[in-house]
C-alpha cells in the first residue's frame, strides 16, 4: 500500500486492509483524502478473515479513513454491492458500531446521496420491502442541497427547515468533504446559545463519515 501511494501516486486503494498495520500510513491516507474500496465477501472467500464479524471495516472507519463497500467479482465471491453491504453491516452492527445514523453513498469517487435509518424505515420497513432484494439506490436520499465549509450554521438551519432533511453534504470547490447533521447544529447551538445566529463567522465543521459505493 505504501509503495502504491508514494511511488505511483494512486488516487484510490483497492482493499487496503493491511494499511491499518502502519499508523503513519493511515494518517497519510487520511490527509490525502484517499478511499479504500473494501470488498467484505471477497475477503471472506479468500480467507483474509475467518468470519465477517472479524472484518476490519469497523476499525477502518474508526481510524478516520474513507471506505466504500464493493462487490469485487460477484460471480466468484458471491454477491453484488447490496449483498456485501447487508452482510457486513449485519456482521459488524455497522451503524451502531461507529456511532452513525447514516452512511454516505459514493460511486466512482462521486457523492451520490445518503442512506440513513430514516430511509430504511420509510422505504423498506414501512413498505414491506425485502432488504435482501432492494438496493441502496432504491432507498437512499438523493438530490440533496449542499453547503460549503464557509457557510454559516444559521444557513444550515434554514436549509434543514426548508427542505425537511436531516443531513446536508459539505463540498469545498466540488470536492466532497463530509456531512453536517441536525445533531451537529443542535450541539453548536447548545455550546454557543442564541449568539450563534448573530455570528456570521460560525462555519460548518463536517464530521467524519463512512461510505458505500
Amino acid at each position: 500500500v505504501r509503495e502504491a501511494l508514494i511511488d505511483i501516486g494512486v488516487d484510490r486503494i483497492d482493499h487496503g486492509n493491511r494499511a491499518l498495520e502502519d499508523a503513519a500510513l493511515v494518517q497519510r491516507i487520511v490527509s490525502d483524502g484517499l478511499t479504500l474500496t473494501v470488498c467484505p465477501l471477497s475477503n471472506l472467500k479468500l480467507c483474509v478473515v475467518d468470519d465477517l464479524s472479524q472484518h476490519p471495516l469497523r476499525r477502518i472507519l474508526a481510524a478516520g479513513l474513507r471506505a466504500t463497500v464493493n462487490s469485487d467479482d460477484p460471480a466468484y465471491f458471491g454477491g453484488y454491492v447490496n449483498t456485501n453491504f447487508v452482510a457486513v453491516a449485519d456482521a459488524l452492527n455497522l451503524l451502531g458500531a461507529v456511532n452513525m445514523s447514516y452512511l454516505v453513498v459514493m460511486h466512482n469517487q462521486q457523492f451520490k446521496g445518503i442512506f440513513c435509518e430514516h430511509d430504511f424505515c420509510r422505504n423498506v420497513a414501512m413498505r414491506g420491502w425485502d432488504p435482501n432484494v432492494c438496493t441502496v439506490q432504491d432507498t437512499m436520499t438523493k438530490d440533496l442541497p449542499f453547503v460549503t465549509p464557509e457557510d454559516t450554521i444559521e444557513n444550515c438551519v434554514r436549509m434543514f427547515n426548508a427542505h425537511h432533511i436531516f443531513y446536508i453534504p459539505v463540498f469545498d470547490q466540488y470536492r466532497f468533504e463530509g456531512v453536517i447533521t441536525r445533531g451537529d447544529v443542535l450541539r453548536a447551538m447548545l455550546r454557543n446559545g442564541s449568539v450563534i445566529f448573530d455570528d456570521t463567522t460560525a462555519k460548518v465543521n463536517p464530521e467524519r463519515y463512512g461510505a458505500i459505493g
